[in-house]
């Protein structure tokens, strides 16, 4: 018989999966009319009229819908590798859209690199592509079944 505890632990869990979905696909249908206003915006203007603060207004607003749709896929995959797409994108919309000075366009180049540098080196290859729940889940399956031993029947050997 399970606990009131584990059962309201698990009706907490499931309302918080469902609250992400709905932020997610809220996320999805406001990134989807910006885009749309983002490809209107450009279409309209036309490449002729375009200045210096146009193009860092474009490159600004393509990087920040990049990012959400990084962001949606974060929420919903729930993977390393995702929430590393996330800071990578971030980081580098920092270094390219503001203008910063020498340190801290250094400090960024090297927050790219070591966001680099972890993805390449400390993580498996299921961490890029799975998500954290299905490691969680593997793992308590694991732990499951190293708890249970065989049983082993008088006169049988292992």
């Amino acid at each position: 018989m399970e606990s009131r505890f584990h059962i309201f632990k698990q009706k907490i869990l499931k309302m918080s999966d469902i609250m992400e979905i709905v932020i997610a696909l809220f996320l999805v249908i406001m990134t989807l009319a910006l885009t749309i206003k983002f490809i209107y915006m450009v279409a309209l203007e036309g490449p002729a009229a375009w200045g210096e603060e146009t193009i860092h207004k474009i490159v600004q607003d393509a990087f920040n819908l990049i990012i959400a749709i990084e962001f949606v896929q974060m929420l919903l995959k729930h993977s390393v590798g995702s929430v590393l797409e996330v800071v990578l994108f971030s980081v580098a919309r920092g270094m390219i859209v503001d203008h910063n000075g020498g340190l801290q366009t250094l400090l960024i180049v090297i927050a790219i690199g070591l966001v680099l540098f972890i993805r390449k080196n400390l993580l498996l290859p299921h961490d890029l592509n799975e998500s954290m729940d299905e490691v969680d889940n593997e793992q308590s399956l694991k732990h499951v079944d190293q708890d249970k031993s065989p049983v082993v029947e008088p006169g049988e050997s292992k």
